[in-house]
């Protein structure tokens, strides 16, 4: 089955953001794709050796990713881990080539006074001109580009940490346990790991870019109309009028995610895009999703809100409604698993020592 023109577009939007993004990194880029080559090596390897009742995998890992066969097979793992962090780090760092080019006119700031001047002028008007006419390519470019890093404020990972047989506490309701297990890892027994399961309100604290400024902007929104209330659960919050639904708010790292109770077939071959999550139990009563990065898509959430509130239900606004600015100081996650609005899971990890051949 072939690909539909939709999907081939943000297939090819990606890729142009990508190539963008990582253009004059191409060394960077080719480390990070072999670092994760010999990781994906040695942990096949590892299974596949533990299936076949193997008790070692330094055999097949010497011969696939060239490691000394001294090291244990966990170890080997880990030292991959931290190559493949140290890859991607670099391809990370700031490239100042492309903004180089897209910032010129300040470096002439001094030097040619007339054109820096001018410049501002000449530009409103197509970047005004723009957000109101976007053609549907441009949409969906921009689309695949908002949905980068959305998920780079997930839980840790543990990648190449067989966690199967490991046992993790909360640390918050077993204390005693997890002072024991710190005082383990100060004697080098064991190496702690963690788990976090951040709540709505977490992520909010710790997001970056506008996402309080639009969370506050879009949550005074929903308040604004008559007989809207709030409700903030560990996962969302959640807009009801009485018994019915009329939107959830939550957030990733840059990123609002703003679910309505609309008919996502009304929205057919409209400006709005966004994504159809009535598949989902969760999601039935507010399917359409709204992933919020910019002014544009949150002026469109905005006329949104006003389509569920003031069209579909019908709620007049509140006379003389005061916006309330909803934003919170940032706070580290220990800080936060502290105030309870993160769980943290730890489990011990044996440290094991290999002895090296002679």
């Amino acid at each position: 089955m072939g690909l539909t023109d939709s999907t081939y577009k943000k297939i090819k939007g990606t890729a142009q953001q990508v190539k963008k993004k990582t253009a004059g990194k191409e060394q960077q880029v080719s480390d990070v794709f072999t670092a994760a080559e010999k990781l994906l090596l040695h942990t096949v390897a590892h299974h596949w050796l533990i299936a076949k009742g193997k008790k070692s995998t330094n055999a097949v890992v010497k011969k696939l990713v060239g490691l000394p066969s001294c090291l244990g097979g966990a170890a080997i793992r880990w030292n991959l881990m931290t190559e493949l962090a140290g890859a991607i780090d670099r391809l990370l760092e700031e490239n100042p080539a492309p903004s180089a080019v897209e910032e010129a006119p300040a470096v002439e700031e001094t030097a040619v006074e007339e054109t820096v001047a001018e410049a501002p002028v000449a530009e409103e008007p197509a970047v005004e001109a723009f957000a109101e006419v976007v053609p549907e390519a441009a949409e969906v470019v921009e689309t695949a580009a908002e949905q980068e890093n959305d998920d780079e404020d997930e839980d840790d990972a543990l990648d190449g940490i067989d966690t199967s047989e490991l046992e993790f506490i909360d640390v918050m309701a077993e204390p005693d346990r997890y002072r024991e297990m710190l005082e383990m890892e100060a004697r080098g027994e064991v190496r702690l790991v963690s788990r976090y399961r951040r709540s709505s309100r977490s992520r909010m604290i710790q997001s970056r870019d506008n996402v309080q400024e639009y969370y506050s902007i879009l949550k005074n929104a929903l308040m604004s109309y008559k007989g809207v209330k709030d409700r903030l659960s560990w996962d969302y919050d959640s807009f009801n009028k009485g018994r019915v639904k009329v939107a959830k708010i939550t957030a990733k790292t840059r990123t609002v995610y703003l679910y309505l109770a609309i008919d996502p077939a009304t929205l057919a071959d409209t400006k709005y895009f966004f994504d159809d999550m009535s598949d989902k139990k969760k999601y039935a009563e507010v399917p359409v999703l709204m992933k919020i990065k910019g002014e544009r898509k949150l002026k469109h959430a905005l006329e949104l809100i006003e389509k569920v509130c003031g069209e579909q239900l019908g709620l007049p606004a509140v006379k003389d409604f005061v916006a309330q600015d909803y934003a919170e100081p940032y706070r580290d996650t220990a800080t936060l698993v502290q105030e309870g609005l993160i769980k943290q899971y730890t489990a011990a990890v044996p440290v094991v020592t290999v002895a090296v051949e002679a």
